[in-house]
């Protein structure tokens, strides 16, 4: 595993260990055409699924979709020059992260070493709409040898008068030719009120918290997801109640352990 912190950091290398449980927008348009002149080694599976998301009534999710998903579509994506990095450095020189106030950061990668044309792409939001702000974290995971994927990790902390919410969303991408979305999932949401009376009295008695977690984990090739949990705490008594949450909400994805191979996104076991 690779990982590039904050977009800019160097990577580095770390081992992975799926028998075990684990612990405002610029626009984006539609896929994009190819240019003349670039990489043409699109696979199978990005023609494909590239092709069956213009077909009328194809049952692509749509971007702005706040929904966890698993499996293998298409994202949106356009191509831009190279002047786009503005000074930034490329990391394995091939990937760059643009980070821009008030912005989700901007992931742009190339096919060829030595093409004057990136692929930019976003994180798309999971869960909680206006998350784009605080950590991101990009690694590269090895899940199918013949097949470059990156795991998007974005988390912060929001403030605000008489409490805090606190946040992470994950996202995996293959990145060997055009974007495809394989899974993506909120894996932390927090709220946090510090007690109060009025706007400007507080009360430590009236002070909790509640908070949904889902570990993921890369292990053997697999992606391991841990159940949906719960945890809620309040008052000075600190009475904290944790359990499974059942249904498992839409933002988050059912436990067990996935693969990616031969162009498809399976469940293989709890």
């Amino acid at each position: 595993m690779k990982r590039l912190i904050g977009g800019i950091a160097a990577l580095a290398a770390a081992a992975v260990a799926c028998n075990s449980q684990p612990p405002a927008h610029e626009p984006i348009v539609q896929l994009a055409a190819r240019p003349s002149g670039a990489s043409t080694h699109a696979g199978p599976v990005a023609v494909a699924l590239a092709k069956a998301s213009h077909q009328p009534g194809s049952s692509a999710e749509p971007f702005d979709s706040l929904r966890a998903f698993v499996g293998v579509r298409p994202m949106q994506f356009r191509y831009v020059a190279d002047s786009v990095r503005q000074g930034t450095p490329t990391i394995a020189g091939r990937f760059i992260v643009i980070h821009e106030l008030f912005q989700t950061p901007r992931i742009l990668y190339r096919l060829a070493a030595d093409s004057t044309r990136w692929l930019q792409f976003k994180l798309e939001p999971v869960g909680e709409a206006g998350t784009v702000g605080g950590d991101f974290t990009v690694d590269t995971i090895g899940l199918d040898s013949r097949r470059q994927t990156l795991l998007l990790t974005l988390g912060g902390q929001n403030g605000f008068w008489g409490g805090s919410s606190a946040y992470s969303q994950t996202a995996i991408v293959d990145v060997t030719d055009e974007p495809l979305l394989l899974l993506k999932t909120e894996t932390l949401r927090e709220d946090i009120n510090y007690g109060r009376d009025s706007d400007t009295v507080y009360d430590e008695d009236a002070a909790g918290s509640e908070s949904r977690t889902q570990a993921l984990a890369i292990r053997n090739h697999c992606i391991v997801l841990g159940s949906p949990r719960q945890t809620s705490q309040h008052g000075r008594s600190h009475v904290q109640a944790s359990h499974v949450i059942r249904p498992t909400p839409t933002s988050m994805l059912p436990a067990g352990r996935y693969r990616y191979q031969g162009g498809e996104v399976s469940r293989v076991e709890r």
